[in-house]
């Protein structure tokens, strides 16, 4: 966390004529960017919590101390189902989110209408949280309707800034996946997350356009630079594919169907 910030820092110190500015000032008074960093993050978030970059704020802190006096440098190896962050507390930091995001009313990131320092420290740990926590809770999703502020600050987040969509942001299955592997003895609930926003009107094709515009060697649409990596990579591919799936008998031909397939979607569906 501290890291983080001290990195943020750094950026709009060496890079403050560029934008977006991250560090804008709302008033001569206020200060919502580092107030939102130093010190309402935390006092939102689940307390006395496990530090992870896996799996941040759903372990408590004791349940590691019994096991390993020195987990506090890192995630536990074996957690029980009552070592979870109990769900009110979960849903408590959801509504206050919430309540952080509908402050100002010309934006839907945390200081209004452009992404500053806050949004950028928040991200990594939201992400996490949508994919996670439907795992752990049924009917806890922050990517719903029940957190209507904070379901618009993930679609503006993946609508408005090209970068975090289309290379930053992982994978609702990615961050699941690491959950399951992490932490095989815990029951978790086959969830499914969007990665993206689910309304009619986000356009992904038209988000990948405008991150690939100044990157020449991008191809044109998602599908067409997935085809693209496939070749580049494309012996390792084919080794990966007959192992992971032994029932196709050349996956050779199979990856090339599949490249042919990629190039001439028109349309790219969030829900693939």
């Amino acid at each position: 966390g501290k890291d983080m910030f001290q990195i943020l820092e750094k950026i709009q110190e060496q890079y403050s004529d560029t934008t977006p500015d991250l560090y804008p000032s709302i008033s001569i008074s206020v200060d919502i960017v580092r107030a939102s960093i130093e010190r309402r993050f935390e006092g939102i978030m689940p307390r006395y919590t496990l530090p992870s970059s896996l799996t941040p704020f759903i372990f408590l802190e004791e349940c590691a101390l019994e096991k390993d006096p020195l987990s506090k440098l890192g995630t536990a190896e074996v957690c029980r189902d009552d070592d979870i962050v109990q769900r009110f507390k979960f849903k408590v930091s959801l509504e206050e989110t919430d309540e952080v995001l509908e402050e100002y009313e010309d934006g839907n990131f945390i200081a209004g209408e452009d992404i500053t320092a806050a949004d950028i420290y928040w991200a990594p740990y939201l992400e996490r949280f949508a994919a996670q926590l439907p795992m752990l809770y049924e009917g806890l999703a922050p990517r719903s309707r029940e957190f209507e502020a904070l379901k618009d600050w993930y679609d503006a987040l993946d609508q408005q800034i090209p970068c975090y969509s289309c290379a930053v942001k992982g994978r609702a299955e990615t961050w699941q996946q690491l959950l399951r592997k992490e932490h095989p003895e815990l029951e978790l609930r086959e969830e499914i997350v969007p990665n993206l926003p689910t309304k009619r009107s986000f356009d992904a094709n038209k988000v990948w356009s405008r991150y690939a515009k100044d990157r020449p060697y991008l191809a044109e649409t998602p599908t067409k630079e997935a085809a693209a990596r496939i070749v580049r990579k494309y012996e390792g591919w084919v080794i990966a594919a007959a192992d992971a799936c032994p029932t196709i008998e050349d996956a050779d031909a199979a990856l090339r169907d599949l490249c042919c397939m990629l190039c001439t979607i028109d349309a790219f569906d969030t829900d693939a």
